[in-house]
């Protein structure tokens, strides 16, 4: 939705930004993925054992880790951001575009951690529905803010990301409330006094994103390549 829109301005290196802008967003935090598929796995064991604490554990850990790797990412996003630059070939308003957004987006990770947690707690717990609505809140909510941002206050790039990162936090709240409602109705135990506790089995956790971690980064690795390398040639043709 953000390239749609961007798409419409008067000059391609907007469009450029935000492509470059969005691979960066997606190698930052869906090489983080695992936070989602580890929690969804780990849930759907505790919950087919019945084991409420379990439940409760995997979802306080996954929580912990996700606001632990946020804090870092938003920390070092400096870093990350020339790290990235250094292997692109983009034009240098693309890379001023592509900061833009990236020094913007960055901003969502709490939120955009929290939520794949929170959709692997759900899945895992065998409800398919609220991840649904909690995808479909945070599309709705960004191609409207999209459009109010861009073209109605005419903020382009840093519009276009400020959207996003209200979706996502959007998305957080609702996430919670659904989280919620289910601790509610299983009877977990309180999360205030289970937090202690959920760092005692914090390291099978570690291993199983480990293994999806390497997976995820040679996947995100193989799409940033392709997004820099074919960038200065489409551009040229």
């Amino acid at each position: 939705m953000d390239a749609a829109v961007i798409g419409h301005l008067d000059h391609a290196w907007y469009l450029g930004g935000v492509a470059v802008g969005s691979t960066m967003i997606a190698v930052t935090f869906w090489v983080l993925g695992f936070l989602r598929m580890a929690t969804t796995g780990l849930t759907a064991q505790a919950y087919g054992a019945n084991d409420k604490t379990g439940l409760a554990n995997v979802f306080l850990q996954g929580l912990s880790l996700a606001w632990l790797l946020a804090l870092a990412i938003v920390a070092l996003h400096p870093l990350i951001s020339d790290l990235v630059f250094s292997y692109s070939d983009a034009s240098t308003e693309v890379k001023r575009y592509a900061d833009e957004y990236f020094s913007v987006r960055i901003w969502s990770a709490p939120a955009a951690l929290t939520n794949l947690v929170i959709m692997g707690w759900l899945l895992g717990a065998q409800n398919a529905k609220k991840p649904m609505m909690l995808l479909i809140l945070i599309n709705v909510i960004n191609i409207v803010l999209d459009v109010l941002f861009v073209v109605g206050f005419g903020w382009k790039v840093q519009g276009a990301a400020a959207a996003s990162v209200i979706a996502d936090y959007s998305g957080m709240a609702l996430g919670l409330y659904f989280v919620a409602q289910r601790w509610q109705r299983e009877l977990l135990p309180s999360p205030f006094e289970q937090w202690k506790k959920a760092s005692s089995g914090m390291g099978r956790l570690l291993k199983l994103n480990r293994d999806i971690f390497l997976r995820s980064l040679c996947l995100q690795l193989a799409f940033t390549f392709m997004t820099f390398q074919a960038r200065p040639w489409v551009m040229t043709w």
